[in-house]
């Protein structure tokens, strides 16, 4: 098996020859590193990077198992037409191989990644795709389950092979320079190995709304939506099948505004309510959703969002309510090579209900991180970063729990 030091020094060597036999052939980097025929443009590229790891399975207390893992991630994108025509599209695809250096048990690690973003614009309809999916064997844990609000996470445990996909849509429609309609369609879903002790989660979700510009930049915005959720229980090696947990069913509404609060600051705001249907239970809460970004200069930009919503938990058999607020900060120095300081943090907050495992609890995710990014060249980029997360809960089936994580990469391709 490959060490992270050969796979550190190929890559050192690769990029080394790369940039020597440029140099001596006269070609431009340009010329293997995009190929375009008409409108569409392929782009292949690589990344290496090495991460210290100082809490690998999430533990709390006690002696912690950590590691340095290298992460070799080729990529291909591929690009059809260009931003503002009438049709934009991107498909991306990414491997990912992870190499443990102290924990051979879980060194198979890897992940298949797939995305689409893309437009189609006419004079008065846009419609509009986003969307991922991927196919992970990797240490399943921390933030990943928490968004799912899970509240037992995975100690000691070898990888759990997963199929996760999210995929949002959108239409919308000009009744005139003023008036518009829009619509949307969410779908996501998160499905484990037949013989995982997790639970499939799939959803949906449905938007329908209009917004009116009151200012030349400034619109407001009314929207309805529909959803559903449901979950399934996997059939473990050992023991029995656990119940089927309630289907969750929520609608509810926003109003708000949108746009340019002054030239250098713009953002959304949307207050509401949400109604939801959790079995034989049914419980209402409001929700916001809000984020601004402030271009302070040409170089520095902060952007801050924050969100409040109901869902329902399947690994957790809870209904719970999240918030969520973070803070990114990004400046530029330089300006032919330049370098990219960024800093940001996350927090958020779980309030569990009902008689699952969270028993009226709540829990806490805390995470920092910066990093430092410098471009050699248009096609070759360095950085290094760090990150800091923490989780707390008043749950005794929480496993409270703290991480560092110190990142090296590189990375060859436009």
């Amino acid at each position: 098996m490959q060490t992270f030091s050969t796979i550190r020094g190929v890559s050192a060597t690769a990029s080394a020859l790369l940039g020597f036999s440029l140099a001596c052939h006269g070609f431009e980097a340009k010329d293997i590193m995009a190929f375009r025929a008409g409108p569409v443009l392929l782009r292949p590229h690589l990344t290496v990077a090495e991460q210290y790891n100082d809490n690998l399975f999430y533990q709390s207390g006690g002696p912690q198992i950590d590691d340095f893992i290298t992460m070799v991630t080729p990529a291909l994108d591929l690009q059809i037409g260009r931003s503002g025509t009438a049709l934009d599209l991107g498909v991306g695809y990414s491997y990912t191989q992870l190499f443990y250096t102290q924990n051979p048990y879980v060194s198979d690690a890897s992940e298949h990644r797939g995305t689409i973003a893309g437009t189609l614009s006419g004079e008065r309809l846009r419609f509009s795709l986003t969307g991922s999916a991927s196919y992970s064997d990797t240490i399943y844990g921390g933030y990943e389950s928490f968004e799912f609000g899970g509240l037992t996470f995975l100690v000691r445990a070898p990888n759990v092979e997963r199929f996760n996909y999210s995929f949002s849509s959108g239409l919308d429609y000009g009744l005139s320079p003023k008036t518009s309609l829009h619509g949307g369609l969410n779908l996501s879903g998160l499905d484990f190995l037949e013989h995982s002790r997790f639970y499939d989660v799939n959803s949906w979700r449905g938007t329908v709304g209009g917004s009116y510009k009151i200012r030349p930049k400034i619109s407001t915005i009314v929207d309805f939506f529909y959803g559903q959720s449901a979950a399934e229980p996997n059939k473990p090696l050992l023991g029995p099948k656990a119940a089927k947990p309630p289907h969750l069913e929520t609608f509810g509404a926003f109003v708000g505004a949108r746009g340019e609060i002054t030239p250098n600051i713009s953002g959304t705001l949307k207050v509401g309510y949400q109604q939801n249907y959790y079995g034989d239970r049914d419980f209402g809460d409001p929700v916001y959703q809000g984020d601004l970004s402030w271009k302070i200069s040409e170089k520095s930009q902060l952007g801050l969002n924050y969100s409040r919503a109901s869902s329902a938990s399947a690994q957790s058999a809870a209904a719970y309510t999240r918030d969520n607020v973070g803070l990114q900060f990004q400046q530029v120095i330089g300006t032919r090579r330049p370098w990219i300081v960024s800093l940001g943090a996350t927090y958020s907050h779980n309030e569990y209900q009902g008689e699952g495992l969270s028993r009226d609890g709540g829990a806490d995710y805390y995470s920092a991180n910066m990093g430092v990014f410098y471009q050699v060249k248009m096609w070759l980029k360095t950085g290094v970063g760090y990150q800091y997360t923490k989780t707390v809960s008043d749950s005794q089936s929480f496993v409270d729990y703290e991480i560092n994580q110190v990142t090296v990469s590189v990375s060859i391709g436009y």
